[in-house]
């Protein structure tokens, strides 16, 4: 008796097996140039929302330096006037006071707003510009804060203002994720 080999099924040996390595590679290739893509392109709308609140922002800022420097304008000279009496110095003052108090909400609204911004938490530059930028408009409410509280306040060197500015430039130029972002990031917060 002899004992019969099993007869072995061939279908087509590994060539096969290969070719399906290969198709799910070309695939998961195709995969990762489209999830770079579209998170490139998550990043750049992200970006531009930042962009449209600090935009928002300055535009509370400068309206509110302006309000504060035309009233100071409006009453400076009878500030410094010898011939003023205290107490209408005092009223001219507090109406540069009241300037700062009365932008205060409408500021500290702006950096709201900003601050709720949706970012990615892998978007770490966006997010580090958020972050910087909110601290600006954080440092701006407290000088308008400080003017309200003194007037005094008006003639007292603020660096922070400077300092968050340029750290909120930095980093928004940092987070631009394509060429011409960088360049509306330079026309929103220009330096100074």
């Amino acid at each position: 008796m002899s004992v019969r080999q099993p007869e072995v099924l061939s279908y087509g040996g590994t060539r096969p097996a290969r070719r399906g390595v290969r198709v799910t590679i070309a695939a998961l290739a195709v995969l990762m140039v489209l999830l770079a893509g579209s998170d490139q392109w998550l990043r750049h709308r992200e970006f531009l929302t930042l962009l449209t609140g600090v935009e928002s922002g300055q535009s509370a800022v400068t309206y509110a330096d302006g309000r504060v420097r035309s009233m100071v304008q409006y009453t400076y000279p009878l500030v410094i006037s010898i011939r003023t009496s205290p107490e209408v110095r005092e009223g001219l003052r507090r109406l540069v006071q009241d300037a700062a108090a009365e932008r205060v909400p409408a500021l500290r609204e702006r950096r709201n707003a900003v601050a709720r911004l949706s970012i990615l938490p892998w978007h770490t530059a966006q997010r580090r510009a958020l972050t910087a930028y909110v601290a600006y408009l954080d440092a701006r409410v407290a000088y308008l804060e400080a003017i309200a509280d003194r007037f005094g306040q008006l003639f007292v060197a603020h660096p922070e203002l400077q300092r968050r500015m340029a750290a909120a430039r930095a980093a928004l130029l940092a987070a631009a994720p394509w060429p011409g972002d960088a360049e509306s990031a330079d026309r929103i917060l220009p330096a100074s």
